[in-house]
């Protein structure tokens, strides 16, 4: 070997991957077509974690040298956690014509091709001229479908893309969209999805379109979305799915410049009504008039020339001339910004507008008018009404143009588009008639024998599978008519009954019998064990359409248990997670229903996890018992989720792990995810595992992301190196690694959190129960540990900054948006503020109140959602009271009212019933005071203690002394200590065999 290829290898071993890197790029820029070194950077990037770097070099290692046998491999490993292994399946095919005594590459070729699916096929149709939005969508569609373009007018070539296709994509809801789907039989096969943008809310196209042939419908922002369902309601009729996923802007083009602050102001945009060019003009004269120095540079031409005759005479009536510049249409948009400060719209409506994004991206200062929607998009201090608050704003103010780029990373990025696009075309794409042929054919490839060639059927809309609900398809056959199945399906091998019964599938589909498929499909997966995805997703879809979520949750438990016996981790896992998060992941409306614990599953991974190889790791390598005295620290481990400060559970770690227990205890932290990965990235994980580190604490977290299956190795793994005697879990009930660690007892003293709910608990020895429900928590149960994580001496928001008088009476809340939906909640808080007229309500966490609250309500004037704050108690210190939400409330954020001196409305737990999510509120058992919480659903009571803190301030005043006296129980000073001493009285306990 080269020795400086030696060299490199050796600083990769040593944990030196930067120096490793750099020495590889030098030797690959003296030797780019060197497989080995292109090999070594391949792992190097995947252990940095970028995963699409890994993929480039290890192609290119196996482009100059297909046999190279760890490329392959390294290949493979990528292929496996990006889901690209139809990409790898060639590459691992050409190797094994090359080398085909290797066994262990052959076995490899057979699992891809097991997993392999086929790709989808997509088409994008829109008007000429109509396609600028698209390119980058395609491209990254195209990196995981077949994709197609068809930008053209002509019937012919959208027809035959559309019978190309599984899914179109039509981009606008504009006259095209109007002909194809008022053309008969055009979409009759693919599953349509249409973007509407903003115009055609306003056009007569939206009330000609076709809607029933539409499956999905995307709205760039939701106050287009409900002026078009306002204006149509034809569209909420029709079954068509409504999403709303905003624009998107690629932060590689447009690079953030710190600047500093500045007085050229840059308007991007064509000169149109829309765009209000006259409140423009006038806006920069009043600028102009209080500093002189300020200039206007517009990038768009005019697109009506009385615009243009307009503008020459008011900048020469106004004395402008020298002060506005037109730069007439920008080809590099970012160039041109470089030496501006601020973006100006002044807007009478928008959609999401792109230009703002690029600008703030690039770090400009957002000045924009309060269009119809702006306040539902923007910050309110992005936004202004009058020209004087537009002069203060340019001229006042902060000037941080690092915010103004976070705000984009945040909420305008292209990759957040494009997740979401994903999710929708996911979700969309159902395999086409002959997949569950393709998928049983993976099973048992030898032998399986191609289906006879047959022409595609033609279904009427009604026969469509990707569209038809369960009212519009054919009635089954009557008595009688029974369907003729082949011989084949009752032959004593099980092989041939699983290919006759994929073919009979196949042909009950085209046929509309939807009353035989679920049997059907429900064979297939249990004669393959059901080791085939498609099917799986194809009855889960089946499922959906009649919403039964139980359903869905028993075929994904029935998958999992399948996957864990044929030895699948990383599939027992996932289909796992599938089933606990069954109603967010495929219900119409989640609410929590159906969220239970299934002892089934619980019985199920202890009796796996006493096969699993870990299993010996840990019975051969666990601590010996800890004894007071015994010259060794007491070993506590954290076992978080993650390492998000958004997550209110991981919060409760803070004063726990930050609380120095003296030297005879030492502190860990583990997480299953790597700090390299998205989603710690786009948290900031770095920041949270570095607080810890300050503290006195050991992170432990992955190098690089892992697969499930490789979680949980290495958590494990982690936890018996470090000797932990007590395991904290953050969670054992929503992420199924956890109860799976929990039932190998890395630990000998295993302890949970009940986070609102009872965990699994079988391998759990005692838990620490937030609120009194313990009658379903088998294990041994500890006091609260949750304290107070946030400093209530800081300073309030203002009110006007909002929009809220400062006379006014102000309720708050604070909590997920998945809490703010149901009806019932929005229905009594809508009769308080309507009996109380000095009454505001600020619901935190919230974007938009949308159709929470009727259009027409007198009290929606006076909601104002802020959306999401990573710090709440500058809200808390403006607001007079706080009210819970139900039926599923806070935990953290009652505390942390209460440490703000807020009075808190809460209803109590239903603890006579049997468990629900929706009868547990564990906020009424942190306040404890009679006087504000309510009986579970006694919304009169709930209405009298509203009225009496709303109308009587001495009330108002003595719950306050009250809720600051409550919340000094939950100070932490006072919880970790106790929480230390109830650990090691716990592990007394379970090591005398209590």
């Amino acid at each position: 070997m080269d020795s400086r290829l030696k060299q490199a290898e050796d600083l990769f071993a040593a944990g030196q991957i930067d120096e490793a890197k750099t020495r590889l790029v030098e030797l690959l820029s003296e030797r780019p077509d060197d497989a080995e070194v292109l090999n070594d950077l391949g792992v190097v990037a995947w252990r940095q974690g970028n995963a699409n770097e890994a993929w480039e070099f290890l192609s290119k290692a196996l482009a100059r040298d297909p046999a190279h046998r760890d490329a392959v491999l390294n290949l493979v490993d990528v292929a496996k956690a990006q889901r690209r292994m139809p990409e790898a399946l060639s590459a691992v095919e050409a190797y094994l014509e090359r080398c085909p005594e290797d066994a262990e590459i052959a076995e490899t070729v057979e699992a891809l091709r097991r997993e392999a699916v086929p790709k989808a096929k997509l088409a994008f149709v829109a008007a000429p001229g109509y396609e600028s939005f698209l390119p980058a969508i395609v491209a990254h569609l195209a990196k995981r479908y077949e994709v197609r373009t068809c930008y053209t007018m002509q019937k012919l070539e959208i027809a035959e893309a559309a019978k190309w296709a599984d899914l179109v994509w039509l981009e606008w809801a504009n006259e095209l969209a109007v002909g194809v789907t008022n053309e008969p039989g055009l979409l009759d096969r693919p599953h349509v999805v249409c973007r509407l943008h903003s115009y055609e809310a306003f056009a007569p196209f939206v009330g000609q379109i076709a809607w029933r042939r539409i499956d999905d419908l995307i709205f760039v922002a939701p106050h287009i979305r409900d002026i078009a369902l306002a204006a149509h309601p034809a569209i909420g009729s029709a079954g068509t799915a409504i999403h709303v996923i905003p624009n998107g802007v690629d932060l590689e083009k447009f690079p953030f410049v710190e600047r500093p602050r500045g007085k050229r102001l840059a308007f991007l945009g064509s000169i149109n009504y829309k765009k209000g060019p006259m409140l423009l003009l006038h806006a920069f004269k009043a600028l102009a008039d209080a500093d002189g120095d300020y200039t206007l540079h517009v990038a768009g031409s005019f697109q009506d020339g009385r615009y243009s005759l307009y503008f020459e005479q008011m900048i020469a009536a106004l004395g402008l001339k020298g002060r506005v510049y037109f730069d007439g249409q920008i080809g590099d948009v970012p160039a041109w910004l470089a030496d501006k400060h601020a973006i100006v719209c002044t807007s009478v409506l928008e959609g999401h507008p792109v230009g703002l994004l690029e600008a703030m991206a690039c770090g400009l200062k957002p000045l924009i008018h309060n269009f119809v929607g702006a306040r539902g998009l923007y910050p309110a201090e992005f936004v202004w009404n009058s020209i004087p608050e537009f002069v203060r704003m340019a001229t006042r103010g902060d000037y941080a143009p690092k915010r103004y780029r976070e705000y984009v990373e945040r909420y305008g990025s292209l990759d957040r588009q494009l997740v979401r696009i994903e999710q929708v075309i996911e979700r969309a794409i159902l395999p086409s008639p002959d997949a569950v042929w393709t998928e049983a054919q993976k099973v048992r490839p030898d032998e399986a024998e191609p289906p006879p060639e047959r022409p595609a059927p033609k279904r009427t809309e009604a026969e469509s599978p990707s569209r038809a609900a369960p009212e519009t398809r054919p009635a089954p056959a009557p008595l009688g008519q029974h369907w003729a199945f082949p011989p084949e399906a009752f032959d004593p091998d099980p092989a041939v009954r699983l290919r006759a019964l994929a073919d009979a599938t196949n042909k009950q589909i085209n046929a509309g019998r939807f009353d035989l498929v679920e049997a059907s499909l429900d064979r297939v997966l249990r004669l393959s064990g059901y080791a085939i995805d498609n099917v799986l997703q194809q009855r889960v879809k089946l499922c959906q359409t009649k919403n039964d979520i139980p359903g869905i949750q028993a075929l994904f438990k029935r998958a999992a248990f399948a996957a864990a016996l044929r030895g699948a981790d990383d599939a027992f896992f996932n289909y796992l997670y599938a089933m606990i998060y069954a109603e967010q992941l495929f219900a119409r409306t989640p609410a929590y229903r159906f969220a239970v614990v299934d002892e089934d599953v619980n019985v199920f991974v202890r009796l796996a996890a006493r096969q699993h190889p870990l299993a010996e790791f840990v019975r051969t390598r666990r601590v010996a018992p800890w004894k007071d005295g015994a010259g060794r620290p007491f070993r506590v481990g954290f076992l978080m989720e993650g390492l998000s400060l958004r997550q209110a559970a991981s919060r409760l770690f803070f004063p726990l792990v930050e609380h120095d227990p003296g030297p005879e205890t030492a502190r860990f932290v583990y997480s299953r995810f790597s700090l390299a990965e998205e989603i710690a990235k786009r948290e900031d994980y770095a920041a949270t595992a570095q607080r810890f580190a300050a503290a006195g604490a050991t992170v432990r977290c992955p190098d690089q992301p892992l697969s499930p299956a490789r979680q949980l190795d290495f958590l494990v793994r982690a936890i018996v190196a470090d000797g932990i005697d007590a395991l904290v879990l953050q969670t054992a009930y929503f992420v199924p690694q956890f109860n799976f660690l929990a039932a190998l007892r890395p630990a000998r003293l295993q302890t949970a959190i009940d986070m609102q709910q009872p965990e699994y608990a079988a391998d759990i020895d005692a838990v620490f129960t937030l609120g009194k429900s313990v009658f379903d928590i088998p294990s041994r149960t500890a006091p609260p540990i949750i304290s107070l994580t946030r400093n209530a001496d800081v300073a309030s928001v203002r009110r006007a900054d909002w929009g809220i008088p400062e006379d006014a009476t102000l309720i708050v809340t604070a909590n997920r948006a998945a809490k703010y939906v149901f009806p019932a909640f929005w229905r009594e808080v809508e009769q308080a503020l309507e009996r109380h007229p000095e009454a505001w309500y600020m619901p935190l966490g919230l974007k938009e109140v949308g159709d929470l609250l009727p259009a027409g309500s007198p009290a929606r004037a006076r909601v104002v959602a802020p959306g999401y704050h990573a710090d709440v108690m500058p809200f808390f210190k403006a607001a007079d009271l706080y009210l819970n939400t139900f039926p599923l409330g806070a935990g953290s954020a009652v505390l942390e009212a209460m440490a703000a001196g807020l009075p808190v409305v809460t209803f109590a737990s239903a603890y006579e019933t049997p468990f629900s999510t929706q009868t547990v509120m564990i906020g009424g058992d942190f306040v404890a005071i009679p006087d504000l919480v309510v009986p579970h659903d006694d919304f009169d009571r709930w209405h009298r203690v509203l009225d009496e803190l709303l109308s009587d301030a001495a009330f108002r005043a003595r719950m306050k002394e009250a809720v600051l006296r409550r919340a000094e129980e939950f100070l932490p000073e006072r919880v970790a200590p106790r929480f230390y001493d109830v650990l090691k009285e716990e592990y007394r306990k379970t090591q005398s065999g209590l």
